[in-house]
């Protein structure tokens, strides 16, 4: 049986600790380890934590979303060379979209996996709605709000627990984490 507690730790977004905040982290952390692992789906995408929120379930990810867009640029360059700037930028945008979509299935997966084994967490993630917080460094752009509210449709469409999915400054993270 796994114990829920192996995965509690400090919270740390965007490189900096906010202490004395306390998460459950989903992938391997800082001596944490790997949720993934421990419910044998190490293939998958997650998010980096899942922690309880005013009744929800919250899936975290931090994300510098510029810098993303601008690795997957560069790994799909030798793919996109050819057509026209518009569509590289569509292109990359849909794969960043896809990314994030994925993060928040496989999350999900391990979730109820971990439910399956685990007693505390089944009481955690019962019953609960669902949010995905995108925390980012600074204000987004329109290009990052546009794909969240996308995201956010297709999220809630689809799986019926997800009630909110937001893009939120680090500032605004922290307000949430008091």
């Amino acid at each position: 049986m796994i114990c829920l507690c192996t995965f509690r730790e400090s919270v740390k977004v965007l490189d900096i600790d906010l202490s004395p905040a306390q998460a459950y982290r989903m992938d391997d952390g800082d001596g944490t380890p790997d949720m993934r692992e421990k419910v044998d789906l190490g293939g998958c995408d997650i998010c980096d934590y899942v922690m309880e929120h005013k009744g929800s379930v919250v899936l975290v990810e931090d994300k510098r979303l510029p810098r993303s867009v601008q690795k997957l640029k560069k790994k799909h360059q030798r793919y996109c060379h050819a057509l026209p700037e518009g569509l590289k930028g569509e292109m990359i945008q849909d794969i960043l979209y896809r990314k994030l979509r994925l993060k928040v299935y496989g999350s999900l997966l391990v979730l109820c996996r971990l439910a399956e084994r685990c007693e505390d967490a089944r009481a955690l993630i019962h019953e609960k709605p669902y949010e995905v917080w995108f925390v980012v460094p600074g204000n987004p752009t329109g290009d990052e709000l546009r794909m969240i509210t996308n995201l956010r449709a297709d999220l809630i469409n689809l799986l019926k627990i997800v009630t909110n999915v937001s893009l939120l400054p680090l500032a605004k993270f922290k307000e949430r984490l008091q």
